[in-house]
């Protein structure tokens, strides 16, 4: 528009030396009907002047045109056309979104891929839909959606990255295993085996009083599926110990738990939980005697082992640097009795 300005004014300057005046003006859009008979602008009476009008683009497609202006004077004159390159955009609707479709990975084509059901048109939508993932490996995935408006245009790829998990067995649990103290190997405790395998259920087996150690106060069990996969091993406290045979000895009555209620054992860690790689623990032994120390995991697993001796009440740091952060459950065994703790490394 400020090309065809000066283009104006300069051909107003080149009549105004010989005193015209411009009285009419016509435009054309990139076909000249011809002189006068195109499409007539109002202009004021004037010598030297510039122009503001409006071009009405009813019926012009969008996209690139030509306009063309040019003026009469008073002499009846007509300039030679000035011309401007200009651009029709097309008129800007509000059409509603009718209908959308979605894919995985791989684009189908426009208009071909699963369909998403739209409840109601509208120029704004929030819409919930199920995309299924039925033939989809597990792994990462990309899902795109687009939507089609009343105009019948499709919008732009939507893309969000997806994960498919894949699905738990069932394998029926067949088996169980149990153990105090030490670990002997996933399949070499005692082992207990069902007689109605079940996926989910409650399994009981009874354990013999006599396969119980002496002292022991943790019971670790694990079990086995049908595809024989091995569970994580959980550890279940317990107190309890065989009836003691009492002993004569002179003119005394002493039995094992007059003996044991003159043997004083505990044992406490600190601190709890612990930050850093050293963890204190406190024991309280009524004679000297040789101590074993064994760190598990929740599942069982013997993480540390240790040996040393101690009398009274002592103390005693172990390195635990090479821990994770969790949860650990520490035995301490004289031989006879086990005194267990659990402890958090933060």
């Amino acid at each position: 528009m400020k090309t065809c300005i000066i283009t104006l004014l300069l051909a107003c300057a080149g009549l105004f030396s010989l005193a015209q005046n411009i009285m009419q003006a016509e435009y054309f859009i990139d076909k000249d009907k011809g002189i006068g008979k195109n499409t007539k602008l109002n202009v004021t009476l004037a010598a030297d002047s510039s122009f503001a009008f409006k071009i009405n683009l009813a019926g012009v497609a969008p996209g690139y045109h030509k306009l063309y202006i040019r003026t009469k004077t008073s002499n009846n004159k007509w300039s030679f056309p000035v011309r401007a390159n200009i651009e029709v955009f097309p008129s800007q609707t509000t059409a509603n979104i009718t209908a959308g479709e979605y894919f995985f990975d791989t684009d189908p084509g426009v208009g071909k891929g699963k369909a998403i059901a739209i409840g109601s048109a509208n120029t704004t939508l929030t819409q919930t839909f199920t995309a299924k993932t039925t033939g989809l490996s597990p792994g990462y995935h990309k899902l795109y959606i687009r939507m089609l408006d009343s105009d019948g245009h499709w919008g732009l790829n939507v893309r969000r990255n997806i994960e498919i998990i894949k699905s738990l067995d069932t394998a029926k649990i067949t088996k169980a295993e149990y153990f105090f103290n030490n670990d002997p190997g996933f399949g070499k405790a005692t082992g207990q085996v069902f007689a109605t395998p079940s996926a989910n259920g409650t399994f009981k087996f009874t354990i013999p009083y006599n396969k119980i150690p002496a002292r022991a106060d943790t019971l670790f069990v694990r079990m086995q599926d049908a595809n024989f996969t091995w569970s994580l091993t959980k550890l279940a406290r317990f107190s309890g110990a065989p009836a003691l045979a009492p002993v004569i000895n002179n003119q005394s009555l002493i039995t094992d738990a007059n003996k044991l209620s003159l043997q004083q054992f505990n044992v406490s860690v600190s601190p709890n939980p612990v930050s850093g790689n050293a963890l204190t623990l406190n024991i309280q032994h009524t004679k000297q005697t040789g101590l074993q120390l064994m760190v598990y995991s929740l599942d069982g697993k013997a993480i540390l082992s240790q040996q040393f001796e101690g009398a009274g009440s002592f103390s005693r740091q172990i390195n635990i640097s090479t821990l994770a952060t969790g949860t650990y459950v520490l035995h301490i065994s004289d031989g006879l009795e086990i005194r267990t703790v659990q402890f958090i490394k933060e």
